[in-house]
């Protein structure tokens, strides 16, 4: 004779985050929240000094003007010649 089938379920374990999501999780949250910090630190304050310019910029300019004394040719107008 074979035996009836139990009626009992099995039941499942009660399902929770693994710790390596959950400590996943707080490194986000950690990292984003001190690179955020470290980012208002470094630039978003407003009494942070920039930094120094990576090589010291030395330009020279010089204007040179020449004057070139102009002529000005008077013209000559042809007499208009009308045939009849």
């Amino acid at each position: 004779m074979s035996e009836p089938e139990s009626t009992e379920r099995v039941k499942a374990p009660k399902q929770s985050w693994q710790s390596s999501a959950r400590w996943t999780l707080v490194a986000v949250v950690g990292v984003t929240v001190v690179g955020g910090l470290g980012f208002y630190a470094l630039f978003l304050r407003g009494d942070a000094t920039p930094p120094p310019p990576a090589r010291s910029v030395t330009t020279t300019s010089a204007v040179v003007t020449t004057l070139v004394p102009a002529t000005v040719a008077p013209t000559t107008v042809a007499p208009s010649v009308t045939t009849p």
